[in-house]
C-alpha cells in the first residue's frame, strides 16, 4: 500500500497509482524540490522551462532542449508559451531557426537589408538562419546565393551587359558625346560595355568599328563676292559702314557663307 499523494494521505494499492508521464517521472526521480523539468497538469512538458533566475529555454514535446532557444523571462515567459511552441515548428523547417531575441523582420531576396532589420527590438520568433534570406513566398528561407537574380535579361546579341550604375542613355556612333551619356546617374539597366557605342542598328560596337561619318557636301558660296564657307561664323559680316556691327562680333558658330 502507498499514500495516494503528498496531499492525499489515503493508503491505496500501488496498482491503483496513476501511470506517470515522462515529465512527471523525471521530476519524481529528481527528488527534493527540483526546478526541472516543469510539467503541465496533464503530464506534458511546459514548452518554456525557466529557473529561479529567469533563465529560460524552449523544449520539444519530449522535453529535449531546443538548441539556440536560451533567453530570459522578458521574452520567453512561462505564461506565454506561443514563442516556444513556434520554436518547435521552425526548427523542423529548412533554413529557419528560433531566435529568442530577433529584429521584427528578416532580410529578403528582393531586399537583403531592409531598414527593419536594424531596429532595436527583441522578438522571440522563427527567422532565417545566418546566410539565408526570405524567399518571395515570405515563408521559406533560402541560401543567399540561391536567390533568383534581380538583373534583367539583356540582349547579348546586341552586345549589351547589365550595369548597376549606368548613365541614362548610351552614346552612339552618330553622337559619341551626347549629354545624357556623360552623366553617370547610376541607373540599373542594360547598356553597352565600356569603350562601345550604339550603331545605327542599335548594336554595341567598339568605338573604332563605327562607320565614318557621312561626307556632307559644302554649299557653294559666291566666289565673285569673295565668299567662302564657314562652319562657325558670326551672325552677320562687318561692313565698311559698320565695321563693328554687334552681330559681327559675337561668334555664334553659324554655318554659312561669310
Amino acid at each position: 500500500m502507498v499514500r495516494a499523494s503528498s496531499t492525499n494521505m489515503t493508503c491505496v494499492p500501488e496498482s491503483q497509482c496513476p501511470v506517470l508521464s515522462r515529465c512527471q517521472a523525471q521530476r519524481a526521480g529528481a527528488g527534493g524540490n527540483p526546478q526541472f523539468p516543469q510539467c503541465n497538469p496533464d503530464g506534458s512538458y511546459i514548452p518554456t522551462q525557466c529557473d529561479t533566475n529567469d533563465n529560460c529555454y524552449c523544449v520539444y514535446e519530449n522535453g529535449t532542449k531546443i538548441e539556440g532557444s536560451d533567453g530570459n523571462a522578458g521574452v520567453l515567459t512561462m505564461a506565454n508559451y506561443m514563442a516556444c511552441i513556434t520554436a518547435r515548428t521552425c526548427h523542423n523547417t529548412p533554413g529557419m531557426k528560433f531566435h529568442p531575441c530577433a529584429p521584427p523582420c528578416d532580410g529578403m531576396c528582393a531586399e537583403p537589408e531592409p531598414s527593419c532589420i536594424f531596429l532595436e527590438s527583441c522578438t522571440a520568433r522563427c527567422g532565417c538562419k545566418t546566410g539565408y534570406l526570405l524567399a518571395a513566398d515570405n515563408q521559406t528561407c533560402v541560401q543567399a546565393d540561391a536567390c533568383p537574380s534581380n538583373e534583367p535579361a539583356c540582349n547579348h546579341e546586341l552586345g549589351e551587359i547589365f550595369s548597376s550604375c549606368a548613365a541614362s542613355c548610351d552614346a552612339t556612333c552618330q553622337s559619341p558625346r551626347v549629354a545624357c551619356s556623360l552623366t553617370k546617374n547610376c541607373q540599373q539597366r542594360c547598356t553597352c560595355p565600356p569603350g562601345h557605342l550604339r550603331d545605327s542598328n542599335n548594336m554595341c560596337v567598339a568605338m573604332g568599328m563605327c562607320p565614318p561619318p557621312p561626307i556632307v557636301p559644302v554649299p557653294s558660296c559666291n566666289a565673285t563676292l569673295g565668299e567662302e564657307w564657314n562652319t562657325c561664323a558670326s551672325q552677320c559680316d562687318p561692313t565698311c559702314e559698320s565695321p563693328f556691327a554687334p552681330c559681327s562680333l559675337v561668334l555664334s558658330c553659324t554655318a554659312r557663307c561669310a
